[in-house]
Protein backbone atom coordinates (compact mmCIF):
# COMPACT_ATOMS: atom_id res chain seq x y z
CA UNK A 1 0.00 0.00 0.00
CA UNK A 2 1.37 3.39 -0.99
CA UNK A 3 1.08 6.64 0.97
CA UNK A 4 2.71 10.03 0.50
CA UNK A 5 3.67 12.10 3.53
CA UNK A 6 6.06 15.06 3.85
CA UNK A 7 7.36 14.64 0.30
CA UNK A 8 8.14 10.97 0.94
CA UNK A 9 6.42 7.99 -0.69
CA UNK A 10 5.96 4.99 1.61
CA UNK A 11 5.27 1.51 0.24
CA UNK A 12 3.99 -0.65 3.08
CA UNK A 13 3.71 -4.45 2.83
CA UNK A 14 0.33 -5.30 1.34
CA UNK A 15 -0.83 -7.46 4.25
CA UNK A 16 -0.35 -4.71 6.83
CA UNK A 17 -3.26 -2.63 8.12
CA UNK A 18 -2.55 1.08 7.61
CA UNK A 19 -4.47 3.97 9.17
CA UNK A 20 -3.53 7.52 8.19
CA UNK A 21 -4.43 8.59 11.69
CA UNK A 22 -3.91 12.36 11.59
CA UNK A 23 -6.42 12.66 8.72
CA UNK A 24 -8.77 9.87 9.78
CA UNK A 25 -12.44 10.90 10.21
CA UNK A 26 -12.56 9.46 13.75
CA UNK A 27 -9.55 11.56 14.78
CA UNK A 28 -10.98 14.64 13.09
CA UNK A 29 -14.18 14.05 15.01
CA UNK A 30 -12.19 14.81 18.17
CA UNK A 31 -10.68 18.01 16.75
CA UNK A 32 -12.25 20.17 19.44
CA UNK A 33 -10.44 18.21 22.16
CA UNK A 34 -7.02 19.42 21.04
CA UNK A 35 -5.25 16.06 20.88
CA UNK A 36 -2.19 15.76 18.65
CA UNK A 37 -1.66 12.67 16.51
CA UNK A 38 1.02 10.59 14.83
CA UNK A 39 0.87 10.29 11.05
CA UNK A 40 0.27 6.54 10.81
CA UNK A 41 -1.04 3.70 12.95
CA UNK A 42 0.13 0.43 11.41
CA UNK A 43 -0.56 -3.19 12.35
CA UNK A 44 1.89 -5.74 10.97
CA UNK A 45 1.18 -9.41 10.30
CA UNK A 46 2.78 -10.21 13.67
CA UNK A 47 0.36 -7.82 15.45
CA UNK A 48 3.14 -5.34 16.13
CA UNK A 49 1.58 -1.87 16.36
CA UNK A 50 3.68 0.88 14.81
CA UNK A 51 2.98 4.49 15.73
CA UNK A 52 4.79 6.37 12.97
CA UNK A 53 5.57 10.07 12.85
CA UNK A 54 7.24 11.52 9.72
CA UNK A 55 9.52 14.55 9.77
CA UNK A 56 11.35 15.56 6.61
CA UNK A 57 13.86 18.41 6.87
CA UNK A 58 16.23 17.07 4.22
CA UNK A 59 15.77 19.77 1.58
CA UNK A 60 15.33 22.77 3.84
CA UNK A 61 17.49 25.78 2.94
CA UNK A 62 20.62 26.45 4.99
CA UNK A 63 18.96 29.53 6.46
CA UNK A 64 16.63 27.17 8.38
CA UNK A 65 19.41 25.03 9.84
CA UNK A 66 19.59 26.98 13.14
CA UNK A 67 15.84 26.48 13.63
CA UNK A 68 16.07 22.74 12.82
CA UNK A 69 19.05 22.38 15.16
CA UNK A 70 17.03 24.02 17.94
CA UNK A 71 14.17 21.56 17.33
CA UNK A 72 16.59 18.65 17.57
CA UNK A 73 18.36 19.86 20.72
CA UNK A 74 15.64 21.64 22.71
CA UNK A 75 14.61 18.99 25.22
CA UNK A 76 11.58 20.82 26.62
CA UNK A 77 9.90 22.24 23.52
CA UNK A 78 11.67 20.56 20.60
CA UNK A 79 11.09 17.52 18.44
CA UNK A 80 11.59 14.96 21.23
CA UNK A 81 8.86 16.51 23.38
CA UNK A 82 6.55 16.92 20.38
CA UNK A 83 7.00 13.27 19.34
CA UNK A 84 6.41 11.83 22.80
CA UNK A 85 3.37 14.05 23.27
CA UNK A 86 1.95 12.77 19.98
CA UNK A 87 2.52 9.19 21.15
CA UNK A 88 0.74 9.83 24.45
CA UNK A 89 -2.18 11.67 22.89
CA UNK A 90 -2.53 9.08 20.14
CA UNK A 91 -3.04 6.44 22.85
CA UNK A 92 -5.62 8.71 24.49
CA UNK A 93 -7.35 9.10 21.11
CA UNK A 94 -7.41 5.33 20.52
CA UNK A 95 -9.02 4.85 23.92
CA UNK A 96 -11.61 7.55 23.23
CA UNK A 97 -12.59 6.14 19.84
CA UNK A 98 -12.88 2.60 21.21
CA UNK A 99 -14.95 3.79 24.18
CA UNK A 100 -17.39 5.49 21.81
CA UNK A 101 -17.96 2.35 19.74
CA UNK A 102 -18.01 0.05 22.76
CA UNK A 103 -21.09 1.90 23.99
CA UNK A 104 -22.95 0.47 21.00
CA UNK A 105 -24.43 -2.91 21.88
CA UNK A 106 -24.29 -3.91 18.21
CA UNK A 107 -20.58 -3.19 17.75
CA UNK A 108 -19.73 -4.66 21.13
CA UNK A 109 -21.52 -7.95 20.39
CA UNK A 110 -20.21 -8.06 16.83
CA UNK A 111 -16.68 -7.60 18.13
CA UNK A 112 -17.06 -10.33 20.77
CA UNK A 113 -18.53 -12.74 18.20
CA UNK A 114 -15.80 -12.21 15.61
CA UNK A 115 -13.14 -12.47 18.30
CA UNK A 116 -14.54 -15.82 19.48
CA UNK A 117 -14.59 -17.01 15.88
CA UNK A 118 -10.92 -16.07 15.54
CA UNK A 119 -11.78 -13.76 12.65
CA UNK A 120 -8.94 -11.33 13.21
CA UNK A 121 -8.82 -10.28 9.56
CA UNK A 122 -12.47 -9.16 9.65
CA UNK A 123 -11.88 -7.28 12.90
CA UNK A 124 -8.97 -5.36 11.45
CA UNK A 125 -10.59 -4.62 8.11
CA UNK A 126 -13.72 -3.14 9.65
CA UNK A 127 -13.01 0.53 10.35
CA UNK A 128 -15.03 0.53 13.58
CA UNK A 129 -14.14 -2.84 15.07
CA UNK A 130 -10.48 -2.10 14.34
CA UNK A 131 -10.43 0.50 17.13
CA UNK A 132 -11.92 -1.93 19.64
CA UNK A 133 -9.23 -4.45 18.76
CA UNK A 134 -6.50 -1.79 18.90
CA UNK A 135 -7.64 -0.53 22.29
CA UNK A 136 -7.59 -4.08 23.64
CA UNK A 137 -4.04 -4.57 22.39
CA UNK A 138 -2.90 -1.32 24.00
CA UNK A 139 -4.37 -2.42 27.33
CA UNK A 140 -3.35 -6.08 27.29
CA UNK A 141 -0.16 -6.20 25.19
CA UNK A 142 1.49 -2.76 25.34
CA UNK A 143 4.88 -4.33 24.64
CA UNK A 144 3.73 -4.72 21.03
CA UNK A 145 3.69 -0.95 20.53
CA UNK A 146 6.69 0.36 18.60
CA UNK A 147 7.06 4.14 18.26
CA UNK A 148 8.78 5.20 15.05
CA UNK A 149 10.12 8.66 14.27
CA UNK A 150 11.01 8.64 10.59
CA UNK A 151 13.42 11.56 10.42
CA UNK A 152 15.04 12.95 7.27
CA UNK A 153 17.80 15.49 7.89
CA UNK A 154 20.33 17.46 5.85
CA UNK A 155 23.67 15.65 5.88
CA UNK A 156 25.37 18.23 8.07
CA UNK A 157 22.77 17.86 10.85
CA UNK A 158 22.69 14.05 11.19
CA UNK A 159 25.15 14.25 14.09
CA UNK A 160 22.24 15.29 16.31
CA UNK A 161 20.27 12.07 15.73
CA UNK A 162 21.88 10.12 18.57
CA UNK A 163 21.26 12.95 21.04
CA UNK A 164 17.64 13.20 19.89
CA UNK A 165 17.10 9.45 20.30
CA UNK A 166 18.48 9.50 23.84
CA UNK A 167 16.17 12.35 24.78
CA UNK A 168 13.14 10.61 23.27
CA UNK A 169 13.90 7.46 25.26
CA UNK A 170 14.28 9.45 28.47
CA UNK A 171 11.01 11.29 27.91
CA UNK A 172 9.13 8.09 27.10
CA UNK A 173 10.43 6.49 30.27
CA UNK A 174 9.38 9.54 32.29
CA UNK A 175 5.93 9.75 30.67
CA UNK A 176 3.18 10.35 33.22
CA UNK A 177 0.45 8.92 31.00
CA UNK A 178 2.18 5.88 29.53
CA UNK A 179 4.23 3.83 31.97
CA UNK A 180 7.68 2.93 30.60
CA UNK A 181 6.72 -0.64 29.71
CA UNK A 182 4.16 0.58 27.18
CA UNK A 183 6.91 1.62 24.79
CA UNK A 184 8.95 -1.01 23.01
CA UNK A 185 12.36 0.66 22.93
CA UNK A 186 14.10 -2.09 20.95
CA UNK A 187 15.14 -1.43 17.38
CA UNK A 188 12.57 -2.63 14.86
CA UNK A 189 13.54 -3.54 11.31
CA UNK A 190 10.94 -1.90 9.07
CA UNK A 191 10.34 -3.63 5.73
CA UNK A 192 9.09 -0.37 4.23
CA UNK A 193 10.26 1.07 0.92
CA UNK A 194 10.62 4.85 0.89
CA UNK A 195 11.17 7.12 -2.10
CA UNK A 196 12.03 10.80 -1.86
CA UNK A 197 10.10 13.13 -4.11
CA UNK A 198 12.08 15.93 -5.72
CA UNK A 199 11.10 19.42 -4.63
Amino acid sequence: MRYTESNLVFDFPKHWIIKKYDTHPFYKGMSGVGLSAVDFIVVTQENTILLIEIKNYRHRPASQFPHITALLRNHEEGLARSFVQKLEETIIGINAIATYFYKSTWYRLWYILLKKMGAKYLLLKNDRLFWLWLHEQVQQAPEKIVPVLWLELPDNLVQYQAELKREIVEQMQASEYATPQIWNLENYDLPIEVKRLSN
